[in-house]
């Protein structure tokens, strides 16, 4: 949760995503571009990121699902309100593979 804003961080990180995917397949489609050693280099080391951002959504989704299962619990019902403590969002998992701009 981004101050009172639901969902604004997975929001954002869906649309940058969305921008980088969308940057690497004109590069993928340009013979122009993809004659370019640097910037096949660099869409690589980008595919990479993309998966390992993945893996950390999945983690920070397993560890907002916990906290939010511990903000359930008889003492956290009566200690979270008092000491500020909300239900977190989570990310929004990507159910569809990057296309691959190699």
């Amino acid at each position: 949760r981004w101050g009172k804003v639901h969902g604004f961080v997975g929001g954002a990180e869906q649309l940058l995503r969305h921008a980088v995917e969308e940057s690497m397949h004109v590069v993928a489609a340009s013979p122009v571009m993809r004659s370019h050693a640097s910037l096949q280099h660099l869409c690589s080391n980008m595919e990479i990121s993309l998966y390992q951002q993945e893996q950390m959504t999945t983690l920070f989704n397993r560890a907002v699902a916990e906290y939010n299962a511990a903000l359930v619990a008889p003492s956290a019902r009566f200690l979270a309100p008092i000491m500020g403590f909300s239900a977190a969002d989570a990310l929004e998992e990507r159910y569809e593979k990057p296309r691959s701009a190699t």
